[in-house]
């Protein structure tokens, strides 16, 4: 099994209303050794390297990471000092658990961020707009997954490229570019292969911020690309969406 590199881009995804206090699990996981400390670039962009081993590579701001551990996107996370959002940090971790699931490390982040830089925050849910993902009238083109297995990611510039997801992941792939949460409402069950590609609208998070080519620098919008290329639609709406307000982050000591 090859190591997993996630998108240099937060996903967008919703924190559950209610459930355990903010910064708890049912079965609160946790890395067993991790070095925090200044990354040697200060790239802001994320990433993160999963390895078969449960070994974890990442350099990120402390804002990407609380993003990724607690589901929510960047620009739903507020409060906190300046330095949450400007300053990268190389992550060096190893877990007992291998490999990871996606889910186990999104707490073993959380862990983190809490034991090593000290956060809290407050849970707030606002109206906002949103998308809904749905079926065109015509009916999804998706293609079903052609081997099982763990999500596997390969994004680039106006392209989303994914292995075995299911429209849930899917959605929230197409939020973290569109900065605007997206509801998956296809109703379709099962795990999916994916490769979109369009070429990306001015302000759209991709358009300069991932590096590499355009994969189609003549191509559609992404609205368009879905319903050509995914049978799949969006459809402007208002919902609840949660935000995050750091009350306190300080920066990790020495290791």
């Amino acid at each position: 099994m090859s190591a997993r590199t996630w998108p240099l881009f937060p996903l967008v995804l919703l924190v559950p209303l209610g459930g355990a206090p903010f910064g708890q699990t049912p079965a609160k996981l946790a890395f067993e050794v991790v070095t925090v400390r200044p990354a040697e670039t200060n790239d802001l962009r994320m990433s993160m390297d999963v390895q078969p081993s449960g070994r974890v590579i990442a350099s990120a701001t402390l804002k990407a990471l609380i993003g990724f551990g607690y589901e929510v996107q960047d620009r739903n996370i507020s409060g906190g000092p300046g330095w949450i959002d400007a300053t990268a940090w190389r992550i060096e971790a190893t877990s007992n658990i291998a490999p990871l699931s996606e889910s186990q490390l999104r707490a073993m982040v959380s862990s983190l961020v809490e034991d090593r830089f000290h956060v809290s925050a407050r849970r707030e849910s606002r109206e906002e707009s949103i998308y809904e993902l749905l079926v065109t009238k015509e009916g999804a083109k998706l293609k079903t997954a052609a081997a099982p297995g763990p999500p596997r990611l390969s994004n680039g510039r106006g392209r989303i490229g994914a292995r075995s997801i299911d429209t849930g992941i899917l959605a929230k792939m197409l939020a973290g570019r569109l900065g605007r949460a997206v509801i998956d409402k296809t109703g379709l069950t099962g795990k999916f292969d994916v490769d979109l590609t369009w070429t990306p609208a001015p302000g759209e998070r991709d358009d300069g911020e991932i590096a590499g080519q355009l994969a189609n620098p003549d191509g559609p919008t992404l609205f368009t690309a879905l319903q050509e290329q995914l049978g799949l639609h969006l459809q402007s709406g208002k919902g609840p969406v949660t935000t995050l307000v750091i009350e306190r982050a300080e920066k990790p000591g020495a290791n």
